[in-house]
């Protein structure tokens, strides 16, 4: 039975209705969706609907959409699914997946592959399906309160930001060689240095978006950050009334592409994740907190020998030490009480207040990464967003061993040493988290010959006290 949304009654007068673009092949999943969508919002929605990805490609170049709503199933040309064909052309809008897999390890994998959202065909109702479009809208757009509590938020002013940048654009001292990436607010580009010859990469925030504040922020803590295993950035350029932020440019593969990819070129995940802690630790250390640590957020050097680990994307980074030592992050990202971070990878403290965080949610997120390292799979698994989130509140993850037999002990104890709800009980820092990893080694049959190190040892033997 359909269940009418709250938001259906204000959503009727609103002028400008979102733009929401279905992609899906089959006239009754299709009719379904209308009806759906018109039961839950009637007149705020613009609903367009095309069968497969080139289609859709061709309606974005015909009249914009402000989300897009992808069955995975959608007829796409060339290697993977709808999704895949979508994310490279960097189209620039943000995608809800619809899927018919009840796996819930489905959503993470969505999800983590850079759909805002993804929703199971067999579940679907209006106030469900209406809130993921919402949803994914105003988190693509960082609206400072979140839609349809204010209807009008639908009616965004223009803001700044830069088109898309052709090969051979020439900005300031560096040309553009081509494009590495887009995330939800930005696009990164390769670019050379004209004079130097030196490759860079430059993060620009897309037209239609207001992040430039974000984005100084995030160059402004990384410039600060000097250490093998972080990002760093080297400059700010001018754009189009914005700003672009100029960083170390790293050859290789993000840890999730690594891992989807069959963890190639070869190199010992351990000695990854500990090149990840050690960036953070380096990050903590000079008082800021990352707060959205994940396999997308670590690139990998693979012209280092060994492969080098490097922590990236501070945009939503949080600064402890005195406002005086940070400049412009004295202004925190975050309001009091709101949730942000990614799914399946942020602490149960942040889900409910990101912005009264500390180190310790990022020793969530280590733990997340390194479940999917030994594991080869999400920790927490869900149908949806929310359903993810639930799991990580709870804390309610499969034992590594189900999926990793031969994983060694003491990387077991330190999994679930970090994967604790309350933070007062977790592993406290990245040198007890590098303490406990002491002397393991991963490498043909897995054994850990040597205990863990002192600082380890010591915390361990006081939370057992306090737990008692």
């Amino acid at each position: 039975m359909l269940r009418a949304s709250p938001f259906a009654v204000p959503l009727a007068s609103v002028t400008t209705p979102l733009r929401v673009l279905h992609v899906e092949g089959d006239d009754v999943e299709h009719a379904i969706v209308a009806r759906l969508i018109g039961r839950a919002a009637g007149a705020g929605v613009e609903l367009r609907r095309v069968r497969t990805v080139a289609e859709a490609l061709a309606a974005l170049q015909e009249a914009p959409a402000d989300v897009l709503l992808l069955d995975l199933d959608a007829k796409a040309d060339g290697p993977g699914d709808a999704l895949d064909a979508m994310l490279h052309q960097r189209i620039g809008v943000p995608i809800v997946a619809v899927d018919g897999d009840a796996d819930p390890g489905a959503a993470v994998d969505v999800i983590g592959r850079g759909a805002e959202d993804v929703l199971s065909k067999n579940e679907l109702d209006a106030s469900r399906l209406w809130n993921a479009l919402v949803h994914a809208y105003t988190r693509w757009r960082r609206t400072p309160t979140p839609y349809p509590s204010l209807p009008s938020s639908v009616r965004l002013a223009p803001t700044r930001g830069a088109a898309a940048l052709a090969v051979g654009t020439t900005i300031e001292r560096y040309t553009v060689e081509g494009v590495i990436g887009r995330g939800g607010m930005a696009t990164v580009y390769r670019v050379r240095h004209r004079t130097l010859g030196s490759e860079h990469a430059l993060k620009v925030v897309r037209a239609g978006k207001s992040d430039d504040g974000r984005l100084l922020r995030e160059g402004q803590a990384q410039a600060r950050l000097r250490h093998p295993n972080l990002v760093m950035a080297t400059d700010v350029l001018q754009l189009d009334g914005g700003i672009a932020l100029v960083m170390e440019y790293v050859q290789g593969p993000t840890l999730l592409q690594w891992l989807r990819q069959g963890r190639t070129p070869a190199a010992p995940w351990l000695d990854l994740f500990r090149g990840v802690v050690r960036g953070v630790r380096h990050a903590h250390a000079h008082g800021l907190v990352h707060r959205d640590l994940k396999p997308a957020n670590v690139l990998l050097q693979i012209a280092s020998e060994p492969v080098l680990p490097k922590v990236t994307d501070f945009g939503i980074a949080k600064a402890l030490t005195p406002a005086r030592e940070h400049g412009e992050l004295e202004a925190d990202l975050t309001a009091e009480h709101s949730a942000l971070g990614t799914p399946g990878y942020m602490a149960p403290e942040q889900v409910c207040d990101a912005a009264g965080v500390d180190q310790r949610a990022d020793l969530f997120s280590l733990g997340c990464i390194l479940y999917d390292l030994a594991c080869g799979r999400s920790a927490f698994r869900g149908k949806d967003r929310n359903a993810i989130l639930a799991a990580a509140t709870r804390a309610s993850y499969p034992r590594p061993t189900d999926h990793a037999p031969d994983l060694p002990k003491a990387v077991v104890e330190v999994i679930d040493g970090l994967l604790v709800v309350d933070p007062r009980r977790r592993i406290p820092d990245c040198d007890t988290l590098l303490s406990a990893l002491d002397g393991v080694r991963i490498a043909g049959a897995m054994e850990s010959p040597e205990p863990p190190g002192e600082r380890y040892t010591r915390w361990r033997s006081t939370a057992q006290t306090v737990s008692g």
